[in-house]
C-alpha cells in the first residue's frame, strides 16, 4: 500500500468517525453524556495511575499518564463546548 493509498483510508476513516480535520468532531456536534464521563474516567484513573507510578519510583510511565491527564483535561474542555477566548461555559455572561 503506498502512501495516497493510506491516506486515503485515514482520510476515510476519519470522515466515518465525524471528524473533519484536527480541530474537532465535525459540525461541532455536542458531545454526549456519555462521552464527558469517559474524559473525566479517564483524567480520574490517569492521575491516581501517575501518583501511584511516581511513588513507585517509575518515573517513565508516571510522566505517561500525566500526559494521559493533560490529554483527558483538554477533552474535557472540548466536550464541556467552552474554550480558551470565551472563558469557558461557566463564565460566560448571559
Amino acid at each position: 500500500m503506498n502512501r495516497h493509498g493510506i491516506r486515503r483510508t485515514l482520510t476515510r476513516l476519519q470522515e466515518l468517525r465525524g471528524w473533519t480535520g484536527l480541530r474537532g468532531p465535525a459540525g461541532g456536534r455536542p458531545s454526549t453524556r456519555t462521552e464527558r464521563a469517559s474524559y473525566w474516567l479517564l483524567y480520574v484513573v490517569a492521575v491516581a495511575a501517575a501518583l501511584t507510578h511516581w511513588n513507585a519510583g517509575n518515573t517513565p510511565v508516571a510522566v505517561v499518564c500525566a500526559l494521559a491527564a493533560a490529554a483527558a483535561v483538554r477533552a474535557i474542555v472540548r466536550a464541556s463546548g467552552g474554550s480558551g477566548r470565551d472563558g469557558g461555559p461557566e463564565q460566560r455572561s448571559v
